[in-house]
């Protein structure tokens, strides 16, 4: 999946969660492996994905072959 949008924020990104969860489901593993940028360490998202039960795991960004 993939929107365009003219600035990212933390609510953007919790909408987008939204979108996804409703349309496919919450993931299996019942986490997601995030970059550690502001939208998505913010309350809206961080708060959305307590809401549905998913983790929250955070990728080392220096790292990028740590990220699966």
């Amino acid at each position: 999946e993939a929107r365009l949008v003219a600035k990212i924020t933390s609510s953007e990104a919790a909408s987008f969660f939204s979108d996804i969860v409703y349309h496919f489901g919450v993931p299996k593993s019942d986490s997601i492996i995030i970059d550690n940028g502001t939208q998505f360490i913010g309350e809206p998202s961080l708060q959305f994905c307590d809401d549905f039960n998913i983790r929250v795991d955070k990728a080392a960004v220096a790292h990028p072959e740590a990220n699966g």
